[in-house]
């Protein structure tokens, strides 16, 4: 085995890793909002890591170790093309129904334009799509439909307490809120700090010059 190998191999390796980490947390924020088992919240007493579903993550990660990895890699694509298109569509949306929502960023372009731009990486992923092996079309139909059906399933099963459910939601959105609201004031006092202690050490040394001089 070459560098490129070990190069390879290693690239592997830490996308794995990222993918770990990066799934675990999705889980532990769709629990947060009431959109998984609340058991994914479920935090390690020394740590402070979603252990719960970082082990259900590890887990479903050993299972499909038993497969194709070719064929594991087309569906892994074309999932993460699916979810793209979600994600850009959920942007225009967002920013059509709610353009005034407290945000830690927003892209700065108008409707339009961001409607343009977001054509790019949507057309990229229908063409991916189109395209896909019909092996891996399947493997993503059925794995979209488990998932359809799954929010549907449990939507239906909130509607017996649908007064809690929303209460709890707004109760955690507002939580949510608190918190970004706290870091961003954190952010602004941390930097106006700085600002105060640069030109304290501004002033300190245009008077000295002066007194030196």
């Amino acid at each position: 085995m070459g560098w490129m190998g070990f190069a390879a191999l290693f690239s592997v390796l830490g996308l794995l890793l990222t993918r770990l980490c990066t799934n675990s947390r999705i889980l532990y924020g769709m629990a947060q909002v009431q959109q998984m088992p609340i058991s994914f919240t479920l935090l390690h007493p020394k740590f402070a890591t979603p252990w719960m579903a970082i082990l259900t993550s590890s887990l479903c990660t050993i299972f499909f170790n038993f497969f194709n990895v070719y064929h594991l890699s087309e569906a892994n694509m074309l999932f993460y093309a699916l979810s793209t298109f979600l994600k850009f569509g959920a942007l225009v949306q967002l920013r059509y129904i709610e353009p005034d929502v407290l945000r830690p960023f927003q892209i700065p372009l108008d409707k339009e334009l961001l409607i343009i731009i977001s054509c790019l990486p949507i057309s990229m992923c229908v063409i991916m799509l189109f395209y896909a092996p019909a092996r891996s079309q399947g493997i993503a139909l059925i794995g979209t439909t488990m998932a359809v059906f799954s929010y549907i399933f449990k939507e239906f099963s909130d509607q017996r307490g649908i007064k809690e459910v929303t209460k709890n939601r707004l109760a955690s959105i507002q939580k949510n809120l608190g918190k970004m609201q706290a870091r961003i004031d954190f952010v602004i006092d941390s930097e106006l700090k700085t600002l105060q202690n640069l030109s304290s050490y501004v002033r300190s040394h245009h008077t000295t010059s002066q007194t030196h001089a």
